[in-house]
């Protein structure tokens, strides 16, 4: 992405600032999601929802953030992000004619807040799976990585078949579905 706005923008003086402006535009949105999810973290922990290792609490926490983030997967948001966070950045350049540093930053923010809409439901699976776990952090990953890679219109659907059946899984065995039927 960053190598491909400079491309566009030309100049290597115009070019850096530009690259560094766009840049701080898209890890804004990241720091800013960064602190809500740790806020929620606490939150979660002075709760007594997710224990001191960070990990969930309950079965049923960790069912229903399966369950919300397989939905997600579903949802027109989900796929204008996936497809505007996908190379070649629809709308990356839509900025170029502004003055370099707020055009580029906005142009970073933009894309911060298309990629954070592709891959937030993926993320807050962490809070169902625990937040400090090394291999689903590397799961989760890949499995980002495939979404935004790969143009298949099916990817996410499956995700969200995944997340779902697992997410209803956890329920039946606490037996909460069973109280509904």
């Amino acid at each position: 992405m960053l190598a491909r706005y400079a491309g566009h923008v030309g100049g290597s003086q115009r070019a850096a600032s530009a690259v560094v402006s766009l840049a701080a535009g898209y890890l804004s949105v990241w720091c800013a999601y960064s602190l809500g999810a740790t806020a929620l973290q606490w939150g979660l922990h002075e709760a007594q929802l997710a224990t001191a290792m960070m990990a969930p609490a309950t079965t049923t926490l960790s069912a229903t953030t399966l369950i919300a983030a397989g939905l997600y997967q579903f949802t027109p948001l989900k796929r204008a992000c996936v497809l505007r966070c996908h190379p070649p950045y629809p709308g990356l350049f839509d900025t170029l004619g502004e003055p370099a540093q707020r055009g580029s930053y906005r142009a970073g923010l933009r894309q911060g807040l298309d990629c954070m809409g592709c891959c937030w439901a993926l993320m807050a699976v962490m809070f169902a799976v625990g937040v400090m776990n090394i291999l689903w952090i590397a799961v989760l990953g890949i499995v980002m990585v495939i979404e935004k890679t790969q143009p298949q219109r099916w990817i996410s659907p499956l995700i969200g078949v995944l997340f779902l059946a697992w997410g209803l899984a956890l329920l039946v065995s606490t037996g909460v579905v069973s109280a509904f039927f």
